[in-house]
C-alpha cells in the first residue's frame, strides 16, 4: 500500500499525481490493502499488519470518484472506520454508511460495496448483520445484471460474499 500510494502520488490522501488512466489500478490496490488488514485481523494477526493501515486506505480512497467507482471509495472508508471504532468523523455512523453505499452500488452492477459490508460485519463478529448483508447482496444480483465492462469486480464481490455465506 505504501509503495502504491507513493507511486500514484496519493500519500496521505493527496491526489496530485493520480491520472485517470491509473484509477483502476489504484482502486485494485486500495481494495487489496483493505483485504490484507481484514484477513490478517481475522487470522489473529500472524503478519502483524497494523489495523491503522485501513485508515490509510480510507484517506487514499478520497482520490477516487465515488459514483465512477461503484461507491467503493465510500465503502472502503466506512469499512475502515467500522474496523477501528472511534475513527470515523464525528457524527458518522460507519455501519449506516456501509449500508447506504451498498444499496447505492446496486444499480451500478458492481457490488464491491455489498461484499465489503458482508466482510466487515463478519470480521466484527456481527453475524446477524452479515446474514442480512448476504441476503441483500443476493437480492441485488437478482435485480440488476453485472456490469459488462467491470464484470470481474462484480464476480470478485460475489465470491467474497459467497465465501462468507458458505462459512455460516
Amino acid at each position: 500500500l505504501e509503495h502504491g500510494t507513493a507511486e500514484f502520488g496519493a500519500v496521505g490522501g493527496e491526489c496530485h499525481r493520480l491520472k485517470s488512466r491509473d484509477e483502476l489500478a489504484f482502486m485494485l490496490m486500495l481494495v487489496s490493502g483493505l483485504q490484507v488488514v481484514v484477513h490478517d485481523s481475522a487470522a489473529g494477526s500472524p503478519l502483524g499488519v497494523p489495523k491503522e493501515t485501513a485508515l490509510d486506505v480510507a484517506r487514499s480512497a478520497q482520490c477516487l470518484d465515488d459514483e465512477r467507482w461503484w461507491f467503493g471509495p465510500s465503502a472502503m472508508k466506512a469499512a475502515a472506520w467500522a474496523t477501528i471504532p472511534g475513527s470515523a468523523p464525528e457524527g458518522t455512523d460507519p455501519w449506516a454508511l456501509l449500508a447506504d453505499v451498498a444499496e447505492r452500488s446496486d444499480g451500478t452492477g458492481i457490488r464491491v460495496a455489498r461484499a465489503l459490508r458482508v466482510q466487515i460485519a463478519v470480521n466484527a463478529g456481527r453475524d446477524d448483520l452479515a446474514r442480512t448483508a448476504i441476503a441483500a447482496h443476493a437480492a441485488a444480483i437478482a435485480a440488476t445484471p453485472a456490469s459488462e465492462e467491470f464484470a470481474l469486480f462484480d464476480r470478485y464481490a460475489l465470491n467474497l460474499s459467497r465465501h462468507q455465506s458458505d462459512l455460516f
